[in-house]
């Protein structure tokens, strides 16, 4: 069993190590994202064995059983890595263009000029209805008091 690194413990050491990046596109870790490798392809340390390298090794040979000739499951694996997936729909819906503050302030004074005009119509409609009925009132009041005064002017003595 190999050792680990010496610098594992000394705190100092370990934070101020460099990381290693791997950008190789045949990395181990991208050929185990494409599903070219599993974890039988490698040994305790990580390390891809020569035999199991998708780059060299033979493809394995078909081995007869009782019901025929049949392929390893494992024969067919994929050499290039799949196609990303397609890019996700945006979170929400775009937002309809907002109209210009003018405009909206011109829509809002045309929607309050609509109301106040048929609250002035209906308004209307009841002044002249009062004044009519004021008219009446005041006739038949007029009538009653001269009918008062010829009552008390021709009152027997």
């Amino acid at each position: 069993m190999d050792a680990p690194p010496t610098d594992t413990n000394d705190r100092e050491q370990r934070e101020s190590r460099a990381v290693p990046f791997d950008n190789d596109p045949n990395s181990l870790w991208t050929l185990a994202a494409a599903g070219m490798i599993t974890s039988v392809d490698v040994d305790k340390r990580g390390i891809l064995s020569p035999a199991t390298s998708p780059y060299d090794a033979a493809p394995p040979a078909l081995q007869p059983t009782r019901f025929g000739m049949q392929a390893s499951p494992f024969a067919n694996r994929p050499t290039t890595p799949p196609p990303p997936p397609p890019p996700s729909p945006p979170w929400a819906p775009k937002k309809p263009k907002r109209a210009p503050l003018a405009e909206v302030f011109h829509r809002v004074m045309a929607a309050e000029i609509n109301q106040l005009e048929k609250e002035n119509a209906i308004f209307a409609n009841e002044k002249q209805y009062f004044k009519t009925l004021i008219d009446l009132q005041s006739n038949v009041i007029d009538d009653l008091f001269q009918l008062t005064i010829f009552e008390q002017e021709n009152r027997a003595p």
